[in-house]
């Protein structure tokens, strides 16, 4: 088979550690497919793979030129093609296969203009119409999409699997430290209003822990401002600023528990990155939370809520059992068996 898959998230978080993974278990294991990948350079990982050709383009997603003028000749050779996300490039002839992560601004339209969520909702709406088949990342976030397109194609859930860098980056010298982290933004979606406020809350009753925040301070502007109080008037609160992902996995193996209170996630994979490198996760209770992690040894608190998570925060963590946990995540999110199911669909839909 020969299969185009754009590549111009790579090197972004997010979309492109989840492409990154794909490919490189594409490439890895399943030499047998022709790839075409549209970038903007080529990567030097890939650089003796004989089965590996490029459409280099500079062309922005979302751009009037992706629908118009992207360079579709050499993919419309193809059998398929492959889209992270839902930005589907113009005049593209083969069978398409796109990835909704979640419908956050269709659920939560407060968090955009109304002009926003029109051009998201028509993008969204396009890729259910154009894709073969839709990828996603959870049984909530297939429920979601269902919801608000109940006419879409089919729907195939691959999950988020542990990267690479991950599964290989050594804890054996970390020290555990007296300190939370928070991995995330100042969208409010993302709860760090109420980490603030469970904070303060846990700090006048003797909690001595800091809580990190990973990212720069300047880029936390935002127009709450019991957020922007709290973030000038509490004590022990620190900015990592920008960080590699070696330092961001040092740091997380190093805290005392992570902290994600969001009030909505797609997947959610930064308490498995966590639990993965031996730190406690403190969750709120959203249902793809529950689905994701109901059999693992996370602290949920109520969604929203700062006095519950005061006391998960409160409460003493308990060491975790590292050979014990990977071996559950292991075999729970195993990245192979994920993109095998991936390749696989395409491969029989396409062929």
């Amino acid at each position: 088979m020969k299969l185009a898959i754009d590549c111009r998230f790579i090197g972004k978080s997010g979309i492109g550690t989840y492409i990154e993974n794909i490919l490189d278990e594409l490439v890895h294991n399943h030499p047998e497919n022709e790839y075409l990948l549209i970038a903007d350079k080529t990567f030097d990982d890939y650089v003796s793979f004989s089965n590996i050709r490029y459409v280099i383009t500079h062309i922005k997603p979302f751009s009037l030129k992706e629908l118009f003028l992207f360079p579709v000749d050499e993919i419309n050779k193809c059998d398929a093609f492959f889209t992270p996300y839902i930005n589907i490039p113009g005049r593209i002839k083969v069978p398409v296969y796109s990835t909704i992560h979640d419908v956050i601004f269709l659920d939560l339209p407060e968090l955009v203009s109304k002009v926003g969520l029109l051009i998201r909702k028509f993008f969204i709406w396009r890729a259910t119409r154009i894709s073969k088949v839709i990828f996603t990342r959870s049984f909530f976030s297939k429920e979601r999409i269902l919801f608000h397109f109940p006419h879409s194609n089919e729907i195939k859930i691959v999950r988020n699997c542990m990267s690479n860098g991950i599964i290989n980056f050594n804890t054996g010298d970390i020290v555990k430290q007296n300190f939370f982290i928070f991995i995330g933004n100042i969208k409010a979606h993302k709860g760090l209003n109420t980490l603030l406020k469970a904070f303060e809350i846990a700090q006048q009753l003797g909690l001595d822990s800091k809580l990190v925040i990973v990212g720069s301070s300047e880029k936390f502007r935002t127009s709450d401002k019991d957020v922007t109080y709290l973030l000038a008037n509490l004590k022990n609160v620190e900015f990592t600023g920008w960080v590699d992902n070696n330092k961001l996995f040092e740091l997380l193996s190093s805290a005392k528990a992570l902290v994600l209170p969001s009030r909505y996630e797609g997947f959610g994979i930064a308490p498995l990155e966590a639990l993965y490198l031996g730190t406690n996760a403190i969750i709120s209770d959203i249902p793809v939370l529950k689905e994701v992690y109901n059999s693992y040894p996370v602290s949920f608190f109520n969604v929203d809520n700062p006095e519950s998570l005061c006391s998960a925060l409160l409460q003493p963590q308990e060491s975790i059992d590292l050979e014990k946990i990977r071996e559950k995540i292991n075999n729970d999110f195993n990245s192979r068996i994920e993109v095998d199911k991936l390749i696989n669909c395409i491969a029989d839909n396409s062929l």
